[in-house]
């Protein structure tokens, strides 16, 4: 394509270059082009995998996760490092708070492979500044590993370790440019933990400087403990993660982005084991037990068209709650229905559905009162639901089907 720009596309005119200064401006042709062929994109994330496959944080950006002391800052982040070591990918974990081995097990307790971790995840715990050869040592090992992510626990003892006043903005803006800005641009996720004020956890900003937490270039989270789902070893927990910065604007400032939700797993680990999953958005319920049965069902005859009660007489269970398993089931696209004799509804199998598959869930609204989520005894055998009403024939979407009985 042509541009018309009083400079050339990439460099001012000869006669007020100086070298070696970034400001003397440039002519954006050659973005231009770059832009309308494609080869530029709009920012989006691509690092680090959620539960329905969808991605948290930025490449080749700084990112974020702020919360209070506990609220599993530093699960979240093994969970991100875990998705990319399984997609083939190596993570570096500059560690300033924990060690090695509290990070491997942790790793391994989740469930990662021991190979993928041993292959894929490097660790560091600087002692030294990043004055003197340290930069120059850390910058070409990141050559040879080509991580996808960094993550720095934390912010805070980071800054400290460079004798940086975390609520002086020149201070943080040189520790910036001096540390994270330029990891950034070799092309990892960077992952800055962070603690939020004591005085108000639910901010969407960490302590310090303003400067602060404009480096942030990708997106900034907050986490939280969920309401009486604090994380203990042995026990279920979950914690709440909101945005409170995007640069890109794909995630929306203030909204829950996920769950972080931690299930015990007993046989693993020695008792110390745990199933994590992040899970976008609220709160979810689905009949998913029904929902398999009956698509197992119709995908057995995927020709022939099933009426309501034709469905409620072969599959198992309270036909109300079969009722909303068909309503959901044609929510997300699994079947379809058309009209049948004397208005009678029926359904098709168009794509199957197994639990723990993602679902979008049916607007309370359109709840039956007679089968509902909630519509059982007080809970006592999940105790993700412990004190709460529960039924068994539902299950919480974080769940990927263990709340099924």
């Amino acid at each position: 394509m042509t541009t018309n720009s009083i400079f050339d596309d990439r460099t001012a005119p000869p006669d007020i270059k100086t070298p070696g200064s970034t400001w003397v401006p440039r002519g954006t042709g050659g973005t231009v082009d770059k832009v309308m062929a494609g080869e530029v994109t709009y920012p989006k994330p691509t690092v680090g995998r959620m539960a329905d496959g969808s991605y948290v944080l930025y490449p080749a950006r700084i990112n974020g996760c702020a919360g209070e002391s506990g609220a599993g800052k530093s699960w979240t982040a093994l969970y991100l490092v875990a998705t990319e070591l399984e997609a083939g990918n190596t993570a570096v974990f500059v560690d300033f708070e924990d060690d090695e081995a509290g990070l491997v097990t942790r790793l391994i307790a989740m469930g990662t492979d021991p190979k993928i971790v041993a292959a894929g995840f490097l660790y560091l715990q600087p002692e030294e500044t990043m004055a003197g050869p340290g930069r120059d040592l850390f910058d070409r090992a990141l050559d040879v590993i080509k991580p996808s992510i960094v993550v720095i626990d934390s912010t805070g003892e980071a800054m400290a370790n460079e004798n940086c006043d975390p609520n002086s903005d020149e201070a943080v803006t040189s520790w910036a440019k001096q540390t994270v800005q330029w990891v950034a641009k070799k092309g990892p996720a960077v992952l800055l933990l962070d603690h939020m004020p004591k005085t108000d956890v639910k901010a969407l900003t960490p302590i310090g400087s303003q400067r602060k937490r404009a480096i942030i270039t990708g997106v900034q989270l907050t986490q939280s403990m969920a309401n009486n789902k604090t994380f203990k070893q042995g026990q279920a927990g979950q914690a709440e993660i909101r945005v409170g910065k995007d640069r890109s604007g794909v995630h929306l400032k203030g909204s829950v982005i996920a769950r972080l939700v931690v299930h015990p797993v007993p046989d693993r680990m020695g008792g110390a084991g745990c199933e994590i999953k992040l899970i976008p958005g609220a709160e979810a319920w689905g009949p998913t037990i029904h929902m398999e049965a009956i698509s197992k069902f119709l995908e057995a005859q995927p020709t022939t068209e099933f009426s309501t009660n034709a469905i409620t007489n072969v599959v198992t269970g309270k036909k109300a709650t079969l009722i909303e398993a068909l309503k959901v089931l044609e929510l997300n696209g699994c079947v379809e229905t058309s009209h049948g004799d004397r208005g009678a509804t029926l359904y098709m199998f168009v794509k199957p559905f197994a639990i723990g598959d993602e679902f979008k869930p049916l607007d309370g609204e359109e709840l039956s009162p007679d089968s509902s989520p909630t519509n059982g005894p007080a809970c006592t055998e999940h105790e993700w639901h412990a004190k709460t009403t529960c039924s068994p024939e539902w299950c919480h979407q974080g769940h990927y089907g263990s709340c099924n009985r």
